[in-house]
């Protein structure tokens, strides 16, 4: 279109089509709208104190519709570290990996229900095993349809929990079965000028810890805008903040100096934050759309 051909260019539709504008099933699709990915990475550095492995896999699977949306993840990653301090070699390991699910189900312009499986092993989390499922609901109060320029969401989730964990907590448990309520809302609007988005997800438990139950639970807030300055020129600017007050997994015996120093264990805290900001300019030809892809770049 930027070249002295656009003026010869001619576009027409005869007829009109039968088929819902944007439907995302289409007849001929031989995979019937499933998108599956498989993943593995690997590493090892070295040098003469200290030693690094760290091995990754995963598998996704997943079903987009305008009706039903279905997501399965399996998740696996193990780290080692070994380093030689004096006369001694410390060895650190952690290890997760997790089985996910997502189903969800269009109820209209505005609505959505859903229900969601998730497994858990987290050994910086003290985590021997999780497992929890729960149910949800969803209200946008814009319909789906302008979901590429605005949204406003409100989610409610409950939950059933089975945890079993490594170490016994500070609440002397081994294992426990928890039922956690869960709402969030999340903003996201996109124009000309850029973008933005904002949220806040509440959480507690519900189960009974011999007081109120609402000691037990956590605040996140989170926000993030880019703006367009000038025509190839964008900044960012985000952050968020989480009141945590929730920490039921932490183990009832005192982190070891090795185990803070090498963050292979969660730490008590009553909050945690962070900022970020950012720049992003792109200049040059507005001509060069060819696609090369020799050495993979």
């Amino acid at each position: 279109m930027r070249t002295g051909l656009a003026d010869q260019l001619d576009i027409s539709v005869s007829g009109k089509s039968e088929r819902a504008v944007g439907t995302a099933n289409p007849e001929d699709d031989p995979w019937n709208s499933w998108i599956f990915n498989v993943g593995m990475s690997g590493s090892y550095e070295a040098e003469e104190s200290s030693d690094f492995i760290r091995m990754n896999g995963s598998f996704n699977a997943g079903r987009i519709t305008e009706d039903w949306k279905f997501r399965f993840n399996i998740r696996a990653n193990y780290r080692q570290s070994n380093f030689d301090v004096g006369d001694q070699v410390i060895i650190s390991t952690t290890q997760d990996g997790n089985i996910w699910a997502l189903l969800v189900k269009s109820l209209g312009d505005h609505w959505s229900g859903g229900g969601s499986f998730f497994v858990n092993t987290s050994t910086r989390q003290n985590r021997k095993l999780y497992a929890s499922i729960s149910s949800a609901i969803e209200f946008n109060v814009f319909p789906y349809s302008e979901s590429n320029q605005r949204e406003i969401r409100m989610v409610y989730t409950l939950g059933y929990q089975n945890v079993e964990y490594e170490e016994i907590t500070v609440f002397g448990k081994n294992r426990e079965q928890l039922i956690q309520q869960r709402l969030d809302i999340s903003l996201d609007f996109r124009q000309p000028w850029g973008s933005a988005n904002a949220g806040i997800e509440g959480r507690n438990y519900l189960t009974d810890f011999e007081g109120s139950r609402f000691d037990f639970y956590s605040i996140e807030l989170d926000g993030r805008i880019n703006v367009r300055l000038v025509r190839g020129l964008s900044v960012n600017f985000g952050g968020s903040i989480e009141f945590i007050h929730d920490q039921l997994f932490l183990p009832k015996e005192e982190a070891s100096e090795d185990e803070i120093l090498l963050q292979t264990i969660r730490l008590p805290t009553t909050y945690e934050f962070n900022i970020s900001f950012g720049f992003n300019y792109s200049f040059g030809s507005i001509y060069n759309n060819v696609v090369n892809p020799r050495f993979g770049f």
